[in-house]
């Protein structure tokens, strides 16, 4: 049976419509879901102990990303309670960095992002805390154009318990020697993060030491800076950082005064900038 050449032409036109349809239905999104959970599974933590929550990220199909961040982020808004008891010791959250990249996540693989609290935060009272985070750290869509996702976690929750006296004293002492012998770089700069964390006065006079008196592997020192921002008695570390400057034998440090004045004008770090956009 021979059909007429118009109808041959509309059957075509007919099955390209349906094809260009099918084609055009829009894909599912994938369901993006973020656990919360501390790392290890530790749930008890000393005052000035880091505390590490992991944020395990997971998509039911192809065609999202995770976008790393430097440590605090802007991309993750820490929710906590109570509040009483811990001090937000620093501005913001977090400033982020020029260094950003992102990540092709698999079906159903996680992809974790930790984030470390006392970054954020100094524990004061012994308490149960409760926390949960908003994250932005997941993209969806094409490459050029995925929109950035608000994701809420689970809470979960940890007890702190403030150190005695001398066992901070002791732990103080003892990483600050640590530090000082050190022959290697890294291990100073991890080892001066948890002299950083701990805000007891004991810990302070260790960290005004390095401060004062840095232990450097030329040309940089080993920084203690953010330290004395947790440091529960300010009071001490002004007046340490005033006594340094005003005395005509101690050649002054780079950065003691810049120091000393930002910590008498802001009660908290004040946020710095991050990146110089060409």
């Amino acid at each position: 049976m021979r059909f007429p050449r118009l109808m041959l032409v509309s059957a075509a036109i007919a099955i390209g419509m349906f094809v260009s349809e099918v084609d055009a239905q829009p894909v599912p999104s994938p369901v993006v879901t973020a656990d919360l959970s501390m790392k290890n599974g530790k749930s008890s933590f000393r005052s000035g102990e880091e505390i590490v929550l992991e944020i395990s990220v997971r998509t039911s199909g192809p065609g999202c990303f995770v976008v790393s961040d430097t440590q605090p982020s802007p991309m993750d808004k820490i929710e906590l309670t109570p509040t009483d008891g811990a001090y937000r010791w620093v501005q913001g959250d977090g400033r982020g960095s020029d260094a950003s990249s992102w990540m092709q996540m698999e079906a159903n693989k996680p992809a974790t992002i930790r984030i470390v609290l006392n970054d954020l935060y100094r524990f004061d009272k012994r308490g149960t805390y409760t926390v949960k985070v908003r994250t932005g750290h997941v993209c969806c869509g094409a490459f050029s154009k995925a929109e950035p996702m608000e994701l809420t976690t689970n809470p979960v929750t940890f007890n702190v318990e403030p150190f005695e006296a001398a066992e901070e004293k002791q732990l103080a002492e003892s990483l600050e020697q640590r530090i000082r012998s050190s022959p290697d770089e890294r291990q100073a700069d991890r080892l001066a993060r948890q002299l950083d964390y701990l805000p007891g006065d004991d810990a302070t006079r260790a960290k005004l030491s390095l401060f004062l008196n840095e232990k450097t592997f030329y040309p940089f020192g080993v920084q203690v800076d953010e330290g004395l921002w947790i440091a529960r008695n300010r009071a001490m570390v002004v007046s340490a950082l005033e006594e340094a400057v005003a005395d005509p034998t101690l050649p002054v440090g780079a950065g003691w005064l810049s120091t000393l004045v930002e910590l008498k004008r802001n009660t908290v770090k004040p946020q710095e900038p991050c990146c110089f956009m060409v």
